[in-house]
């Protein structure tokens, strides 16, 4: 029963072996991004309803309403996975990190892309 001392001075002994320090888990699926896909899900239903089923005088504005709230709510997922992504890499999980990262740049894409749809009707709406 040795006991010694490291660079530091800190006092070990020899039947302990170091542990590395734990850090916490990550976890994926959160209160946070369950909200944030049934929003998904509910604007594009919204959105899906003021384009391809709408017949009334409410149809654009319905689509542009529910493109924006699309567009934002897939750019929260999107910033919320990435920081799982960063997270997850940062504690030697790359497998797990790099479709998370993957996923969360579909979504940043796709929301960039239904703001630029809002964009594009809303300004048809007032021209008109």
């Amino acid at each position: 029963m040795s006991a010694g001392t490291d660079q530091t001075g800190y006092e070990w002994d020899a039947w302990v072996e170091p542990q590395p320090p734990r850090r916490p888990p990550v976890r994926l699926v959160t209160p946070m991004r369950v909200l944030l896909f049934v929003l998904v899900a509910a604007a594009a239903a919204v959105s899906a309803y003021g384009l391809l089923l709408g017949e009334s005088g409410l149809q654009l504005p319905i689509t542009v309403s529910g493109l924006a709230i699309l567009g934002l709510t897939l750019g929260m997922l999107a910033l919320s996975l990435a920081n799982a992504a960063a997270a997850l890499a940062g504690s030697g999980r790359a497998l797990i990190a790099l479709p998370t990262a993957f996923v969360g740049g579909l979504c940043a894409m796709a929301g960039a892309a239904a703001l630029g749809m809002a964009i594009v009707l809303g300004i048809l709406a007032t021209a008109g």
